[in-house]
């Protein structure tokens, strides 16, 4: 299924209510929490974290967090004793082999997001209907608790992607071979037992836990399309979410890594991403607990620089140098315009706390991250000046350009597609339209989207109620897939 179809359904609450079914008080409960975010005058947080082949463990951090300070990251996610640790091995781990001590003594400096890497299955499978197991698994995720109690740690960066090669211990898949005597609702339900008893574990030392998973919807859903729920490959998580989503204290962030968004390649997918994925893990969850809670939870996007830039051959798509370096730094401005909090860099053959990186991807990283983090103007040394930029005068001017990869077609990316102009005294958005009409254009304020509109003539006015400061962007969408977008923050 292609990820532009994935992203293609429209979002709004009266279809959102009336196709789903939830009852009055999540209907009521979804307004609010859309309405709210959607007026919203805070600006993203924009925080970057570091996450891939080259994690730490913590006797690496503690003698390279100094050096690790030059990065443009505010986090890493690291590893105990150079092991990535599954949670689900029913080993019994000793108390030591979750460093504690070691961690509180860590001097993190600027990093403050900073998230241990737990793998989502073990070797044995998830061992649902195993108490014995369980209990094993439970004091383990205490013991981890322990150790994430430390003020320098947000949480967990939980991984579900299954890994090894006998697909029978894969935690989340069902089918008869796996379980010969249960059904796929007997199952379900004793995953979501699990899933209680898993957070329940883990927040007992660090109630205000931030449990990131890089898998929770996006998967499920593009699958459903074509296959029953219990067929697709992660059929089985959105029930260990749900009893998460029961069990958790009200401190407790449970974010949606969307990892799905790998090879976006248009704003639109990125923009678009929140609404989605909540609606869809509000659909999926069968209580009105857990649909209540599936309204909270944030949305991360994350930075594929392997795949981007084609580094092994499978990923390679025939783009030229340029066009690779250009979707990174496209991906990178709109995966930091579009995230709740978190965007997450992920590599395989970079290493950053050995100096093995390329001086380009730095400055994107860096340029994008110093324009989320104050606001300035900031230009890139391969592409034109980007818009992101805070504002103090009334009026306010911007531009907004293509993006399309298609380098053939008459509309290129980089070109000069909108004029903008914001009049915050009369809160009106003025847009003017260079030649071409586009088919549609959706405004996003704070990462929610606000209006869509279809204009009929090259210059467009659109009120934008109370808005004052914040984050807007301006979509504008044209046959044939090319999209045209603008990105800026108000102060």
């Amino acid at each position: 299924m292609a990820v532009s179809e994935y992203m293609s359904f429209p979002i709004s609450i009266i279809t959102f209510i009336i196709k789903y079914g939830v009852n009055l008080f999540i209907k009521i409960a979804s307004i609010v929490f859309f309405i709210l975010e959607g007026h919203s005058v805070h600006a993203q947080k924009g925080t970057l974290i570091e996450f891939g082949w080259d994690y730490p463990d913590v006797s690496q951090l503690s003698t390279n967090l100094p050096s690790m300070q030059k990065t443009p990251f505010d986090g890493i996610v690291f590893s105990l004793q150079r092991k990535i640790t599954d949670a689900f091995d029913t080993s019994l781990l000793k108390p030591a082999y979750f460093e504690p001590d070691k961690i509180n003594h860590l001097k993190w400096g600027k990093y403050k997001s900073n998230f241990m890497w737990l793998w989502g299955f073990a070797t044995s499978g998830g061992s649902w209907f195993d108490d014995r197991a369980w209990q094993n698994i439970c004091i383990n995720m205490i013991n981890l608790s322990k150790a994430l109690a430390s003020p320098g740690i947000k949480g967990v960066l939980f991984d579900p992607e299954y890994y090894y090669e006998d697909q029978l211990f894969n935690p989340w898949t069902y089918n008869k071979k796996q379980y010969p005597t249960q059904s796929f609702t007997e199952l379900q339900a004793e995953v979501k037992k699990r899933g209680s008893q898993f957070i329940v574990a883990l927040q007992t030392h660090k109630p205000n836990l931030t449990f990131l998973s890089i898998w929770i919807t996006s998967l499920v859903a593009v699958e459903k399309k074509t296959m029953p729920l219990e067929e697709t490959r992660h059929a089985l998580l959105l029930s260990f979410i749900e009893g998460i989503l029961e069990a958790k204290h009200s401190g407790v962030k449970v974010i949606d890594g969307n990892e799905f968004a790998y090879y976006y390649s248009n704003p639109s997918q990125f923009l678009e991403t929140k609404n989605i994925l909540k609606k869809c893990l509000v659909d999926l969850m069968q209580t009105d607990k857990a649909k209540s809670e599936a309204l909270k939870v944030g949305i991360a996007q994350p930075l594929y620089y392997d795949g981007l830039l084609g580094i092994s051959p499978s990923f390679n798509r025939g783009f030229s140098n340029a066009a690779k370096w250009k979707w990174v730094e496209e991906n990178t401005k709109f995966a930091m315009a579009a995230t709740d909090d978190i965007t997450w860099f992920y590599s395989e053959r970079v290493n950053w706390w050995k100096g093995a990186v390329n001086d380009t991807l730095f400055d994107i990283l860096a340029n994008n991250k110093k324009a989320q983090a104050t606001n300035l103007p900031i230009k890139s040394n391969i592409t034109i000046a980007d818009k992101l930029q805070a504002r103090t005068l009334n009026v306010n001017m911007g531009e907004g350009y293509y993006y399309l990869y298609d380098t053939a077609k008459p509309m290129k990316t980089g070109n000069l597609a909108f004029n903008y102009r914001f009049n915050k005294s009369v809160k009106e958005l003025s847009i003017k339209f260079i030649n071409q009409l586009p088919d549609s254009v959706s405004i996003f304020l704070n990462n929610t989207l606000f209006a869509t509109v279809i204009p009929n003539t090259l210059l467009t006015s659109i009120s934008l109620d109370d808005f004052k400061k914040g984050k807007l962007v301006v979509l504008a969408k044209y046959a044939g897939g090319t999209e045209a977008s603008a990105i800026e923050i108000y102060k």
